[in-house]
């Protein structure tokens, strides 16, 4: 199950990258890049492709994962090495 790039990691996910996990995971992705950019407003927005890493909490909790604040602390500080 191997391949280039992110494609060994997408295939982890049931269904790949066809699968209704991969979507809503790209939705939720999408929707954290939109509220970064103030969501309350009708301007086109530019979205760069980056999630703020305060979203990072809510990114999981939509998952369906519920991490405590510790865990939390912990993939922020993996994220910043």
């Amino acid at each position: 199950m191997g391949g280039q790039g992110i494609e060994p990691f997408i295939n982890l996910i049931e269904g790949g990258r066809e699968g209704q996990n991969f979507q809503d995971m790209k939705d939720f992705f999408y929707y954290s890049m939109i509220r970064s950019k103030d969501e309350n407003t009708t301007k086109t927005r530019k979205l760069d492709g980056t999630v703020p890493l305060d979203e990072l909490p809510n990114l999981m909790r939509a998952m369906g994962f519920y991490p405590t604040e510790m865990e939390v602390q912990n993939m922020k500080d993996e994220v910043k090495k």
